[in-house]
């Protein structure tokens, strides 16, 4: 006799009535995050941001979160990186770039994004949260990139664009010194 038949699986189902957003991340522990709030999967609920916080992009299984936070001004919007309940600022950010945040790693040492400027450019980065230090990958074999995952190691997956023909965006991975490694040369982008 098999015991497998006698092995079910329970599914629950929260369904969001009231933040008027999706969820953008989720960990083990149903912690998760709307793009400015919080969400708890036990009690099916949603809580707004600490005051000066204006995104929320990513959790992992410790509970550390990436968004953006206002800068003393209150004007501007800054990477950040919430740890133990502390918002802090990224620092040694490139202030010629502004950052679009995509992902935190699991162990909450990287996290990854796109960059931009005033001259149209748009580079994936990782940023080692323990040393400060930011690596935008710019690459001269192509036009455009951006980076979607991260990992433990600090591998990020994303795409970059073809110089030569430009808008074919190519699902790539790219490491902290700034290396870029095609997955293919089809269209196509890479996230985790």
């Amino acid at each position: 006799i098999s015991l497998s038949a006698f092995v079910s699986a329970q599914v629950q189902l929260n369904q969001l009535t009231d933040f008027g957003t999706s969820i953008y991340d989720i960990n083990n522990e149903g912690k998760a995050i709307h793009g400015n709030g919080y969400y708890d999967f036990a009690s099916n609920t949603s809580s707004n941001t600490e005051e000066g916080v204006g995104q929320t992009i990513s959790i992992n299984n410790a509970g550390q979160v990436l968004g953006m936070i206002a800068d003393e001004t209150g004007e501007n919007y800054l990477p950040a990186f919430k740890n133990n309940g502390i918002w802090e600022l990224l620092t040694n950010m490139d202030s010629n770039y502004t950052y679009t945040l995509y992902a935190l790693s699991e162990n909450g040492i990287y996290a990854a994004g796109q960059t931009s400027n005033d001259a149209f450019e748009s580079w994936p980065f990782i940023y080692n949260i323990e040393t400060q230090t930011l690596t935008v990958l710019d690459n001269p074999l192509y036009e455009y990139g951006a980076a979607y995952g991260v990992n433990n190691e600090g591998i990020a997956v994303g795409w970059m664009d073809d110089l030569p023909s430009g808008t074919v965006r190519m699902p790539a991975y790219f490491d902290a010194e700034g290396n870029v490694t095609l997955i293919s040369e089809s269209y196509g982008e890479a996230s985790n």
